[in-house]
C-alpha cells in the first residue's frame, strides 16, 4: 500500500472513531436532557396528603428517607394508596452545612384515601402526615430515565431558580415525581410563589 493511501486509511478511520464518539456523546447528552430548555411557568401545586419523614443532613442522602417511607407503607400494607414521592427542601446547600440542611421525603396520598384507620396505620409506623394545600408555584417539568439525568436536572434547574427573578424562595421548594418506567418518569420542580408548606420547620436558609 501506498504511503498516501496508508495516511487516507488512517485519516478515515480517525474521522469515524469521532463521528462514532460525537453520536454518543450527543445521545448521552440528549438522554441526560442537557439540551433541555429550562422554562419556568405558573401552575397550581398540593391539593393532597403528604406522608412523610424528617431529615436533616446531605442532601445526597436524601434518598434513604424516601426508600424508609416505601418499606414502611409495604411493612403496613398501605404501598397501594402511594401516589408518587415528593420531596419538599427547606434548606440552600450552598449556604447551609451539609449536616443542617433539612427536608421532608415521602409520597402523596389523595385526599379521599387518608380516612381515620390509615391516618392511624401511618402513625404507628413512625410516619408524618399532613396535608399540602394549593398553592401557586412557578414550575418546570424533566425527564429523568436515570439516576443520572435526575442529578442532571437538579444540577441545571436549581441556579436557573435563583437567576429567575420571579423566584423568590417565598416558600421550601418541591419536587413532585411521577414514576412509570425509565423514560417515562419525570420529576416537576416547583417553587411556590406564597409561604409553603404548613409544617415548615423553620426560616428558610437562603
Amino acid at each position: 500500500m501506498a504511503w498516501d493511501d496508508c495516511v487516507l486509511c488512517c485519516s478515515l478511520s480517525y474521522l469515524a472513531a469521532f463521528a462514532a464518539g460525537a453520536v454518543v456523546v450527543w445521545l448521552l447528552a440528549t438522554r441526560l436532557s442537557i439540551f433541555q430548555r429550562i422554562f419556568f411557568y405558573k401552575t397550581v401545586e398540593g391539593g393532597f396528603e403528604f406522608v412523610y419523614r424528617e431529615f436533616q443532613g446531605d442532601y445526597k442522602n436524601v434518598s434513604g428517607v424516601f426508600a424508609e417511607v416505601d418499606r414502611a407503607l409495604a411493612d403496613c400494607d398501605m404501598l397501594h394508596l402511594a401516589e408518587g414521592p415528593v420531596g419538599i427542601y427547606f434548606d440552600n446547600p450552598s449556604t447551609t452545612a451539609k449536616g443542617k440542611c433539612r427536608a421532608h421525603a415521602g409520597v402523596r396520598v389523595r385526599t379521599a384515601d387518608m380516612t381515620k384507620e390509615a391516618r392511624a396505620v401511618f402513625a404507628a409506623n413512625n410516619l408524618h402526615v399532613c396535608h399540602l394545600p394549593e398553592v401557586e408555584c412557578l414550575v418546570t417539568d424533566f425527564p429523568f430515565p436515570s439516576r443520572l439525568a435526575l442529578i442532571v436536572a437538579i444540577l441545571r434547574v436549581y441556579p436557573a431558580a435563583h437567576a429567575n427573578p420571579e423566584i423568590t424562595f417565598a416558600g421550601a421548594p418541591m419536587e413532585i415525581y411521577t414514576c412509570c418506567s425509565g423514560p417515562q418518569n419525570r420529576v416537576r420542580f416547583c417553587f411556590p410563589t406564597a409561604a409553603f408548606p404548613p409544617s415548615h420547620p423553620g426560616p428558610l436558609s437562603g
